[in-house]
């Protein structure tokens, strides 16, 4: 799999958002350059501790910006990021039984989910910040 490179075309219009999505991009990066990890690898407990924590700050900023921008899908977009946390629990939960299907799994997850949501759900409160 190829790393994600930052592209102009990612850009949401609100310098802090983009700031934290490519610090998304690189935790992301670090596991797509390692493809042949195991479950019980530093590199997957690193991966979904900073996902789970940073994410967790991430979806924060991001609803409180959209509040005070007075976005109009607003409920649908923390209704994603709900969705986002209860995956990345499923695949913590998948750690503790060791499952060797996780690595996997999770980097095909966060890169499709991260990119998909960037590109379609975050575009839509670009024209907020354009």
């Amino acid at each position: 799999m190829e790393p994600i490179v930052w592209d102009s075309a990612y850009s949401v219009g609100a310098a802090e958002m983009d700031h934290q999505h490519k610090r998304i991009i690189d935790i992301i990066n670090r596991l797509i350059a390692e493809p042949e990890c195991e479950v019980s690898s530093e590199l997957v407990s690193y991966t979904l501790t900073e996902l789970t924590r940073y994410a967790s700050e991430h979806f924060k900023a991001e609803e409180e910006l959209l509040a005070k921008n007075n976005f109009a899908n607003l409920q649908n977009h923390r209704e994603e990021h709900q969705q986002y946390r209860r995956k990345i629990v499923a695949l913590c939960q998948d750690t503790i039984v060791h499952s060797h299907l996780v690595p996997g799994s999770l980097v095909v997850f966060i890169r499709e989910w991260w990119m998909d949501h960037i590109l379609k759900e975050d575009m839509k409160y670009r024209a907020l910040f354009s």
